[in-house]
């Protein structure tokens, strides 16, 4: 049976399966018994089937296939998505190191604590646009001049 769903509504469902994810890891991790872990881990496959089944039931106009419009929408949201998140992501992230300093001088557990890891992991999300830009622009013949190189 294939329901019909618009695209946006199958992501507003998804993002609730994700918050549900959430819940039950949080819930895991406080609980901290036996059977958390393997309820953790069935609830984490059933979340990943069924959004993928939800997001098999969106209405296209041919299956694979989409038009420019939907492309330009989907790389605008993509993009903003992206770079809100990195700045609000890094933004926390300062704030918490900045905090951690304030309160705590062993810096060897910022360092190597998840906080500064998770900047090397924005750092790196970067490096990988940078490489992604370079790889497309060859791909599709794109001459896109550094203003270094002029």
């Amino acid at each position: 049976m294939k329901l019909s769903l618009k695209r946006n509504t199958s992501y507003i469902i998804v993002a609730f399966i994700a918050l549900i994810e959430i819940g039950i890891i949080w819930w895991a991790a406080d609980y901290n018994r036996p059977p958390a872990t393997e309820l953790t881990t069935i609830a984490l496959a059933a979340g990943i089937i069924i959004a993928y089944f939800i997001l098999e039931q969106v209405n296209t106009v041919e299956p694979g296939m989409t038009d420019e419009r939907l492309a330009l929408v989907n790389y605008k949201s993509a993009l903003r998505t992206l770079q809100i998140f990195w700045i609000l992501t890094f933004s926390i992230l300062l704030t918490m190191i900045i905090r951690f300093i304030d309160f705590e001088r062993d810096v060897r557990r910022l360092i190597f604590g998840p906080v500064f890891s998770q900047l090397i992991m924005l750092v790196g999300i970067i490096f990988l646009f940078v490489a992604f830009r370079i790889y497309y622009n060859t791909k599709y013949g794109g001459y896109d001049s550094d203003e270094e190189s002029d």
